[in-house]
């Protein structure tokens, strides 16, 4: 009777295993019915608008497909949109398309390569028309200064009525020099109406050298006076003493030759 008991259990458990399985197998979404129709919506409006002669395919990864080439990866990052009841929408979007500058910075952690390279790094803000009829854009290069950043996060901070965000950016900047590469790691504030920092402060640094270990340093920055800052850092002790206004908008390249010249 255990035999026969046992039997009828394990039978049940593979019958049950095997419907829930057939059920999951029939719950599987595509890509973009997980990314949710309306969000889908939005981004295909966005890609749209941005290469207007390009298909947008969102399995087995989201890309986008310009003629007969072959489909290029986009990497969306952090994503935005707000909808109205209305059905207008506005929202704001850190877009790679291609997977060159990822290649390019695992390379460049490797040290097999000797230059950092240029790859602008895109924002774009978008809004429907008044009408909602059209979908209007806004693309800026974070740093036409620096050649290769990587932004990590966002969020808006505000956004006037009729105007574009101001937008707080979380990113990393990468600056190789002989055996070492810094990458930089910023706080800052982006005004998308005017194009330009309305404030930037170190947060911390990483340093990988050939062929040795990675340190990881992170700052503290606090005013001292109205045209001075003090960035401490605090893995060594030292402190910084940074010329900058308010708003303050520190130089990546004048910062690390005051950070490693003191060393």
């Amino acid at each position: 009777m255990m035999f026969k008991t046992s039997t009828i259990l394990l039978a049940l458990i593979v019958a049950f295993g095997i419907s829930a399985s057939a059920g999951y197998s029939q719950e599987v979404k595509s890509r973009r019915d997980a990314f949710g129709a309306d969000r889908a919506d939005e981004v295909e409006a966005l890609l749209h608008a941005l290469f207007p002669d390009a298909k947008v395919q969102w399995d087995p990864v989201l890309a986008i497909r310009r003629g007969s080439a072959a489909p290029e990866p986009v990497d969306l990052g952090d994503f935005t949109a707000t909808r109205e009841a209305d059905g207008h929408f506005q929202g704001v979007a850190m877009l790679e398309v291609g997977s060159a500058k990822t290649d390019h910075i695992e390379k460049l952690k490797k040290f097999q390569l000797s230059d950092v390279g240029k790859f602008e790094t895109a924002i774009v803000a978008f809004r429907t028309t008044p009408s909602g009829r059209r979908l209007e854009t806004k693309k800026l290069p974070l740093d036409p200064n620096d050649p290769l950043t990587r932004l990590s996060w966002f969020e808006v901070r505000n956004w006037p009525s009729g105007g574009w965000p101001l937008l707080r950016l979380r990113y990393a900047s990468y600056t190789p020099s002989g055996g070492t590469l810094a990458i930089l790691e910023w706080d800052s504030l982006f005004n998308m109406e005017t194009g330009s920092f309305a404030g930037r402060i170190p947060t911390g640094v990483s340093v990988l050298r050939n062929g040795g270990e990675e340190t990881l340093e992170v700052f503290s920055v606090n005013r001292t006076s109205a045209t001075q800052i003090a960035i401490y850092d605090n893995g060594t002790g030292k402190t910084i003493d940074y010329p900058c206004s308010d708003p303050c908008v520190v130089d990546g390249r004048t910062f690390l030759g005051q950070l490693f010249g003191q060393r």
